[in-house]
């Protein structure tokens, strides 16, 4: 379990590194570092776990408390933060704040439910999340160290464009975008070993979050456009995975968080839930009739 959770922790550790940089050069290399350190971590993880057949990790209570807490602040503080990008959206896209509240609305009423159900194995590890956590890792590594001159020569051609203007403040905020990049990976890997759903829809909106300021990075008007309708889109399938977990904590059936007892509940009695989850996935893979915004987020 414990490499579970340093493989969680350390893209953040990494981001906070990329942040404290004193210079370009030093931020570079330690993007490098890291995404080969993460990728390492993940060849290691697969290594030792890939012929142990499924592991389901408890947690000391106090611990798992003290977890759950600080989910629940993140998680208000993302709907915080969600709201906050919505100061440049058009009148025509006020359905995102909309989406937000109810989103947050659902959410909130699970939590808070005295029904809320109790998690015993809050992480778990399989083959699938094991292959999972490799095109994370070391893939996503490789696309943080593609990205150092990637973005080198985005910039220069930017600025070799005369017709081409930036917000203030947005001509080139490299060390914010692999900041944010490690951020997302933090959170896929969180997503591939959260068995608490709880946990896995915290992870899922910080990759919404992730999402919208990496498409509008350019901060001209197409960018941010675009920025806005993938985050409508993802929050459709927030709204309907936070109405899943209402439904957990206060329909009939099933009345559990924990991700593998959903899936071993049976059709007819998981089928509102996972129902619900599916759209959510359906939105945020960009499958139809979700499309529109990834084709326009590239």
């Amino acid at each position: 379990m414990l490499l579970v959770g340093v493989l969680i922790v350390f893209p953040l550790i990494a981001a906070a590194l990329v942040v404290a940089s004193p210079d370009a050069e030093r931020r570079d290399r330690r993007v490098r570092v890291s995404s080969y350190a993460l990728g390492a971590l993940t060849i290691v993880l697969a290594l030792l776990y890939a012929h142990a057949g499924p592991q389901f990790f408890s947690l000391p209570d106090s611990l798992a408390l003290l977890l759950d807490r600080l989910i629940a602040a993140g998680g208000v503080l993302l709907s915080l933060g969600l709201l906050y990008l919505c100061r440049r959206i058009r009148p025509r896209e006020s359905y995102i704040p909309a989406l937000i509240l109810i989103q947050t609305g659902l959410i909130l009423a699970a939590e808070l439910s005295p029904a809320a159900p109790a998690v015993a194995h809050p992480l778990y590890l399989d083959s699938f999340s094991i292959l999972l956590a490799l095109i994370v890792g070391v893939v996503g590594g490789l696309t943080c160290i593609h990205a150092i001159h990637y973005m080198q020569d985005y910039h220069a051609q930017k600025h070799n464009r005369e017709d081409e203007t930036h917000a203030e403040g947005c001509s080139d905020r490299r060390t914010a975008f692999f900041f944010v990049l490690f951020v997302f990976l933090a959170a896929m890997l969180g997503i591939c070993f959260s068995n608490n759903l709880m946990w896995l829809f915290f992870f899922w909106e910080a990759t919404t979050f992730c999402s919208f300021w990496l498409i509008a990075y350019a901060c001209n008007e197409e960018a941010i456009r675009n920025a806005y309708r993938a985050l409508g889109l993802n929050l459709v399938g927030g709204v309907c995975f936070a109405a899943a977990m209402l439904w957990l904590a206060r329909g009939p059936g099933l009345h559990t968080w924990e991700l593998d007892a959903l899936i071993a509940g049976g059709s007819a009695a998981a089928l509102i839930p996972a129902a619900l989850i599916a759209v959510a996935g359906l939105a945020k893979s960009a499958q139809m009739p979700f499309s529109s915004w990834l084709l326009r987020a590239m």
